[in-house]
């Protein structure tokens, strides 16, 4: 089947601050559109509320304990990529490369995640570098020592290690436009709605109204630690901001300023006439806390805040049975369900996720009964979701302390009635004993499948590697 594959990762963007999951303000014309002639899911989990695992685990279909990768960023371990490249994971772009397509990457996560794609950004940046300063060396050795000072002076407002959203979208609107003729898949990793929250100015300042968190500066720095790394960053982070309301809305800026970007890409897509030939899925890596759970403007804490992401799909050549889709999906589950449309056996990948494909065509009310998520980045936790209870438990109390705020959110064992209380505020875990057992074993089962899993796919990676070595 020949369908183009777009698939967008908006960072840290939660559900609720989108117009067509309920927001009632009109920040993401764009997307609503998308969804409205497309398919919405409106209970989709992260496994993890951390980037690298989160995208790993989209683009494979498995849980960070099958994957391998359970960090983010500098606290990955050698040991955790070992363990990756040992665990026999192929992720979509090498599955769709080694099927004729034309893949693209623009983003900035490096490292693993480039296998399978004929072009990567972060590595077309790196060597766009390196030929300017051997340049600079090499013409004018007395500019090289004030070519760092001279990048700076170019966008000294930037504080991000990343393009803004025009300029990927600049890129990603090239590559569509020169490839447009082949099947392709492209990804697209906006990076703007991550803190520090960066877009124009215009866009943060018409958002200004209407937030009340009624937390000023003074008030925030009371509640945050003395001691806690939080600290190290908050100037950085609040800039000229006079309170949370003021960062909250930098955060509904750079929202309603990805979502213009959208604009240009579908617009891109119809003016060459390939929309109706192009699968487009936007999603999230995780959701984001403006505040939650006294964490600010971070996305650490198993709460829904941070779990919780919108799934929005366009699948030329087929429509759902309806267009908003209730009942629980994770994000490994998206994987096997393109696979599933685009016609791929998906048995030689092992995947954790499940094809939600039977909710769109009706088949099945409900693919799974509780999700499961885990975090490593600032605390050790692991949690299981049902559709009415959750329940959160640290490795260890040591674990359960943050590293980054020096506090312990919540608990060491945490337990939540989603319905009366879906804030998560109200921990129910002393009151209620069965329940905990109750939830507490789904999770045990939870583990006890990733322990099972896990062997079997070791086993199935050393009988293939000693196939290839024709020592079987």
């Amino acid at each position: 089947m020949s369908i183009n594959v777009l698939f967008v990762v908006i960072d840290a963007l939660r559900p609720d601050v989108v117009g067509c999951y309920g927001y009632p303000r009109n920040i993401t014309p764009n997307i609503d559109k998308l969804a409205k002639e497309g398919v919405l899911f409106e209970d989709v989990y992260s496994c993890s509320n951390a980037t690298d695992p989160s995208i790993t685990s989209i683009f494979s279909g498995k849980y960070p304990q099958s994957h391998g990768i359970i960090n983010h960023a500098g606290r990955v371990t050698q040991e955790e990529i070992v363990n990756f490249n040992n665990s026999g994971t192929i992720l979509l772009s090498e599955i769709l490369s080694q099927r004729g397509y034309a893949t693209f990457a623009v983003d900035w996560l490096d490292r693993w995640h480039k296998r399978g794609f004929d072009f990567y950004f972060r590595d077309y940046e790196k060597t766009r570098t390196r030929k300017i300063r051997a340049f600079i060396r090499h013409n004018f050795p007395y500019l090289a020592k004030t070519y760092s000072k001279i990048k700076k002076l170019r966008k000294p407002e930037r504080k991000v290690p990343h393009e803004d959203a025009s300029e990927v979208t600049d890129v990603a609107i090239k590559l569509i436009e020169e490839n447009f003729r082949k099947d392709f898949f492209l990804f697209i990793h906006y990076w703007d709605t991550h803190t520090p929250y960066s877009s124009p100015e215009k866009f943060a300042n018409k958002l200004q109204k209407g937030i009340h968190s009624g937390l000023s500066l003074e008030e925030l720095l009371r509640k945050i630690p003395k001691n806690s790394k939080f600290r190290e960053v908050f100037s950085d982070l609040m800039g000229d901001a006079m309170s949370a309301d003021d960062v909250i809305a930098r955060y509904l800026g750079a929202v309603n300023f990805v979502d213009s970007q959208i604009g240009r890409l579908t617009d891109s897509l119809h003016s060459l006439g390939i929309f109706d030939k192009t699968m487009i899925i936007i999603t999230s890596d995780h959701g984001e806390s403006l505040t939650e759970h006294e964490i600010y403007f971070d996305h650490h804490g198993l709460y829904d805040v941070s779990l919780h992401v919108p799934l929005i799909c366009h699948f030329p050549h087929f429509s759902s049975k309806t267009p908003k889709i209730r009942g629980l999906i994770q994000n490994v589950d998206i994987l096997p369900t393109i696979l599933d449309i685009l016609e791929i056996n998906r048995e030689p990948f092992h995947c954790d996720g499940r094809s939600f494909l039977p909710l769109m065509l009706g088949k099945k009310r409900r693919i799974r009964s509780s999700i499961y998520a885990e975090e490593s980045f600032t605390e050790r936790k692991m949690a299981v979701r049902t559709e009415n209870y959750k329940y959160i438990e640290a490795f260890s109390e040591e674990n359960a302390v943050c590293r980054y705020c020096n506090v312990i959110h919540g608990g060491v064992r945490e337990l939540y009635d989603l319905n009366r209380n879906p804030e998560e505020t109200h921990n129910l875990v002393q009151e209620q004993l069965n329940l905990r057992r109750k939830l507490q074993k789904i999770l045990d089962n939870w583990n006890h499948y990733f322990q099972t899993s896990l062997e079997k796919t070791r086993i199935g990676v050393k009988i293939e590697k000693l196939k290839k070595a024709k020592r079987i």
